[in-house]
């Protein structure tokens, strides 16, 4: 008798998220107080805020309950007379795959660097005149990733061949045969991948230039230039995975019996018993990429104006760039739990009370090999700045986007 069983489970989970935002394309701002006559008031005042937020979350809440079993076997041959008895199992195969790929954020955005070139003067104006200009410009680009992985993996495999009986046979060889039991379990769980581009020279907005001017300006003139500019980038990475495997895979061959036969040889055999379970956790990567220069030139210059007159020129200009991988509110967090446990069993085979002729073959009793083969692996809370942004292990982040490339496969192509 051959009988083979074999099952194959497979569970996949996946969540992500993509945003790109191309560099907002700003005009150059140009103010200008001039050719105004004498005793005249003038003065402007602008105000410009460009503000760039991205949020990316993601949570993920994965449970896997995986049961399998395959059994051949359970034969008996009872009571026969006059010819040989041969019983056969066939294999007991089964294969469990859990993969879990989880929760990735990219974004691409260009530097918060405002209105490109900026040119402010104040000219050509008559005497005892009152000019004034008041520009202030805000820019902030702000970028904040967030994932929570809880994934709990529990597989029960379990293959089983054998659990024969040969009993109360007469006048013939006697073989009882147990095919291989053989488990394969997978888990593999790839989760929590922030990807994040500010600026740079693919994606920046350009740096631009600044500059102000007083000249040319009548006897007895106020002049003012008030200046403010304010570029700020930040980017925020954080990540949380708990991950629970809980994993049994069992082979067992074997656990055969021949007794009180008569008249011939007996032969009992088991085949082989391999177990194999791996866990693979690939968890909590951030990549960043920070590089934003807004100024290339800032130039003042106050020059040509009349007798007594005053001229002032203010300018407060900065920029903040800010990365945060790690800390009590964000960063990475993870809680790895494994538990595997793998047995491969061959033997257990029984010969009782058997008869053969004075001079015949002798009773034969063999037992298959047994292995158990269990393999874990941890990689994860790992923070890059920098170009070129690439994420190690599983994780073969580029900006193609390719998510097969993303992603590997515990198993392959099985």
């Amino acid at each position: 008798m051959n009988f083979k069983k074999q099952l194959v489970t497979t569970v996949a989970a996946s969540a992500m998220m993509l945003n790109l935002l191309a560099p907002v394309a700003f005009a150059d701002t140009s103010i200008t107080i001039s050719g105004n006559g004498s005793d005249s008031s003038n003065t402007t005042t602008v105000t410009t805020t460009n503000s760039t937020t991205v949020e990316q979350s993601n949570t993920a809440n994965v449970q896997n309950n995986v049961n399998s079993n395959a059994d051949s076997g359970g034969n008996t041959a009872k009571d026969n007379t006059g010819g040989n008895v041969d019983i056969e199992s066939g294999n007991a195969t089964v294969k469990d795959q859990v993969k879990n790929d989880l929760n990735s954020n990219a974004a691409t955005v260009g530097c918060p660097c405002g209105n490109g070139d900026t040119t402010v003067s104040i000219t050509g104006n008559g005497s005892d005149s009152e000019n004034g200009v008041g520009l202030s410009n805000t820019n902030k680009t702000q970028v904040t990733q967030a994932n929570e992985a809880n994934v709990n993996n529990s597989v029960n495999a379990d293959a089983s061949t054998g659990d024969n009986k040969a009993s109360d046979n007469t006048g013939g060889n006697v073989k009882v045969y147990s095919g291989d039991a053989n488990t394969q379990v997978g888990v593999s769980t790839t989760a929590n991948a922030n990807v994040a581009q500010v600026g740079g020279p693919t994606v920046g907005a350009g740096a631009g230039s600044l500059s102000a001017i007083i000249s040319g300006n009548g006897s007895d003139t106020e002049n003012g230039i008030e200046l403010a500019q304010t570029n700020s980038a930040e980017v925020w990475q954080a990540n949380s995975a708990d991950i629970n495997n809980h994993v049994n895979a069992d082979a067992k061959s074997g656990d055969n019996y021949a007794g009180d036969n008569t008249g011939g040889s007996v032969t009992v055999w088991s085949g082989d018993a391999n177990s194999a379970a791996g866990v693979d956790n690939s968890v909590n990567f951030n990549s960043a990429d920070l590089s934003c220069g807004c100024l290339d030139d800032v130039t003042a210059k106050v020059a040509g104006n009349g007798e007594e007159s005053d001229n002032t020129i203010a300018a407060a200009v900065g920029g903040d760039q800010g990365i945060y991988q790690g800390g009590a509110d964000f960063g990475n967090s993870s809680d790895l739990s494994n538990c595997i446990t793998s047995n491969g069993d061959s033997g257990n085979n029984n010969a009782k009370d058997n008869t053969g002729p004075v001079v015949g073959d002798p009773t034969y009793v063999f037992s298959g090999n047994s292995s158990s083969t269990n393999g874990v692996s941890n990689s994860g809370n790992v923070n890059v700045v920098g170009a070129p942004i690439t994420l190690p292990g599983n994780f073969d982040f580029q900006f193609t986007f390719s998510w097969d490339q993303l992603f590997g496969s515990f198993f392959g192509s099985n």
